[in-house]
């Protein structure tokens, strides 16, 4: 038998390692100076997260507790005169009737 011999393709060699690129509001943190290293950005970033939804939770609930009126009042049936007829029929049921 014939020698067969395969030229085998070089390997594609990894690039090498670069150093990992930081996220943009970790290097905006570092770069304000207020922390040194990137655990502590990542720590302060928390803490802003935190207190955002913190606030947002407290506004949300003084917004549904200072808003006393409802969003849809019924209309009454005790007093049709203050509505216009065509909202009412015989008997004070609040139907309204559209095209009129």
């Amino acid at each position: 038998m014939a020698d067969i011999q395969f030229e085998e393709e070089q390997q594609q060699q990894r690039p090498l390692m670069q150093p990992e690129r930081k996220p943009f509001f970790v290097r905006l943190v570092l770069a304000t100076g207020v922390v040194s290293t990137e655990k502590a950005a990542e720590y302060v970033l928390l803490g802003i997260a935190v207190f955002g939804l913190c606030l947002a939770a407290i506004v949300l609930w003084e917004v549904s507790l200072s808003s006393s009126t409802p969003i849809a009042k019924p209309l009454p049936n005790q007093h049709p005169q203050q509505y216009p007829a065509r909202y009412y029929q015989p008997g004070g049921a609040t139907v309204p009737i559209h095209g009129t």
